[in-house]
């Protein structure tokens, strides 16, 4: 950097405006500041890979929020900002939606999940209560509400320590089903369908790439039917492939030495 910096023919380029530069990336302090940078954008990165993946859903956009948000919470003018940045983009994309999906994922890590303390120190119980009202009527909103906040004191039946294991092994919607199909039939049918949606449209558009490679120009009299029967087969084969690669580390994994050899 400093070879570059004292070159003359960057000099030149640079014109008046050259001593103060040099100056400034020759100094300590400048790169101090890039560090604290590059620190402080760590999460922001950590966030957008994982909106962006095929797997994240509707939930993690909430208790992403908040990690992100604490992750900035530091002294500092910079700091400051960002918060601020955050919390007027939050205020423009937050959706009561949102907040119920992260309650209701019992696969969030613990220091993700939702307490009903938060709820109330943010004045999100009015919106959701008032979401729920709106798409379930009066009467089912009422039920759905009260197994929320269920769930967020852990009070029975979300005691339970085998119910409450079992979400850490299950999908999230094969947990609500398989045990609560018949008590929370109202709670059921909407966690299927807000747990369905995707945290970004990043799946949807890899999804119409795929489209693209397999109904090309030389495969133009392709059927509607047969395209989406193969994109089907396309996805579901990357994601035994996957699988299996995973059992294969796993298993070598689990090898001792003497086994290896």
């Amino acid at each position: 950097m400093e070879a570059a910096i004292l070159d003359p023919k960057i000099a030149d380029r640079l014109g008046h405006d050259e001593q103060v530069i040099r100056t400034d990336i020759l100094s300590n302090e400048f790169w101090n500041q890039l560090i604290g940078l590059q620190t402080l954008l760590q999460p922001f990165l950590s966030v957008i890979i994982s909106l962006e993946a095929n797997e994240a859903k509707l939930s993690h956009v909430f208790s992403d929020f908040w990690w992100l948000l604490k992750q900035t919470d530091r002294p500092g003018i910079l700091e400051q900002e960002v918060t601020r940045v955050i919390l007027s983009r939050w205020k423009f994309l937050h959706k009561p939606v949102m907040t119920i999906a992260a309650i209701v994922d019992v696969s969030l890590p613990e220091v993700r999940r939702i307490t009903f303390a938060q709820l109330h120190s943010h004045s999100m119980l009015q919106e959701v209560s008032s979401w729920l009202k709106s798409n379930y009527g009066d009467m089912n909103a009422a039920k759905i509400f009260a197994v929320l906040v269920k769930l967020c004191n852990k009070t029975q039946p979300f005691n339970d320590v085998f119910v409450m294991e079992n979400s850490k092994l299950l999908d999230p919607i094969d947990w609500w089903k398989t045990f609560f199909h018949e008590k929370y039939p109202e709670v059921v049918d909407m966690v299927a369908k807000v747990l369905s949606i995707s945290a970004s449209s990043g799946p949807s558009e890899r999804n119409f790439s795929t489209h693209g490679l397999i109904h090309t120009k030389l495969r133009n009299r392709l059927g509607n039917e047969r395209v989406q029967k193969l994109v089907f087969m396309n996805w579901n084969l990357k994601l035994q492939l996957q699988n299996q690669e995973i059992d294969c580390i796993q298993f070598f994994d689990g090898l001792s030495d003497d086994e290896e050899e």
